[in-house]
């Protein structure tokens, strides 16, 4: 199953709207055959991996291992299954029951076939692995990233001016893959002055907060192929790729636009280097992760840094000056860490 998790990570930031899955077959001991989700395939994981096989004798009496119940469609769901049965696999183990889509009872479909079925194995594991899609479904919101950097004496610090360490370029290059992984990623004021790598994920969307039209009027969007929502309190005609919503940002401005991005079907949605804005959302208590990026420098003064209490359940050290600490909101994502 681990390795089925494994697998299913290659699918992080393309699988949008579905969440992630990786498959394994097994035989006496040995892996046999192993696929994962791929949006731009037409197959289920289950499905690749049996087609896949030349040697269809080889799949009687294995064990599939799936990370996560499947559902995507109808027709996928039963394809799946008769795969199964066509070729006698004789054990089926589900990471984590899937609760969101109760027409699609894998298990008990198997069952009626003499196949063997355990469900929920590696259950938190499997959960962490697709805590984008879990959240939405549960919170109905998407799951929240709040990002920052700071020095040592806890002071915001931006790692892209004159005096930059030799390791910035690693972590820009970080940041803009965290950017591609999400389904969708908050520009600010800073990163429209920063060129940042085109990483040309079609699944990533770039908000804007833009109150009085009096940013995105004035610079060019360094990605006009990515899709594009502004949030302002003006109105605005759409155009290709952009899309101009109009709230207000007196009262309970996260909240409208969390329900605006549950609507859109947005999974995940990450919060970069912007404080004023990520202190809105940790005094509102809405946040699911916090990755903050510590550079071995002492600043002295400037703006404090935001002060988050969670679940400490990672920690990356890049080298002797710079080191990431993530942060969880979730016991769930905590209990797979301890």
């Amino acid at each position: 199953m681990m390795r089925a998790i494994q697998l299913a990570k290659n699918g992080l930031g393309s699988t949008y709207p579905h969440p992630m899955l990786g498959c394994v077959i097994e035989k006496n001991g040995k892996i046999i055959s192993e696929s994962w989700f791929d949006n731009q395939k037409n197959e289920l994981p289950i499905e690749q991996a049996i087609n896949r096989m030349k040697d269809k004798d080889l799949l009687k009496k294995s064990t599939l291992y799936i990370t996560l119940e499947f559902y995507f469609s109808y027709q996928n769901f039963y394809n799946g299954i008769n795969l199964i049965i066509k070729n006698k696999l004789s054990k089926v183990i589900i990471g984590i029951k899937n609760p969101f889509y109760k027409f699609n009872n894998l298990g008990k479909e198997l069952k009626k076939y003499g196949v063997i079925v355990i469900e929920n194995f590696l259950k938190y594991e499997c959960y962490h692995l697709n805590k984008r899609f879990f959240t939405f479904y549960e919170k109905k919101r998407p799951y929240i990233i709040l990002t920052w950097s700071q020095s040592i004496d806890g002071f915001i610090f931006f790692p892209y001016g004159k005096n930059t360490l030799t390791s910035d370029k690693y972590c820009i290059e970080l940041f803009s893959k965290w950017k591609i992984e999400e389904n969708s990623f908050l520009i600010g004021k800073k990163n429209l002055n920063r060129k940042l790598i085109n990483w040309n994920n079609v699944h990533s969307i770039q908000i804007f907060f833009d109150q009085k039209l009096s940013i995105t009027n004035r610079f060019f969007l360094f990605n006009e192929k990515l899709r594009t929502i502004i949030f302002s309190e003006k109105k605005k005609n759409d155009k290709e790729n952009v899309e101009y919503i109009q709230i207000s940002f007196k009262k309970n401005m996260i909240e409208k636009v969390l329900k605006f991005l549950y609507q859109k079907k947005i999974q995940s949605f990450i919060i970069n280097e912007e404080n004023k804005i990520i202190k809105s959302f940790l005094k509102k208590n809405i946040w699911d992760e916090c990755r903050i990026t510590t550079f071995n420098i002492y600043l002295s003064n400037g703006i404090l840094s935001p002060k988050v209490k969670g679940l400490m359940y990672k920690k990356i050290n890049i080298n002797r000056t710079i080191s990431i600490c993530i942060l969880s909101h979730d016991n769930k994502i905590n209990f797979v860490y301890k």
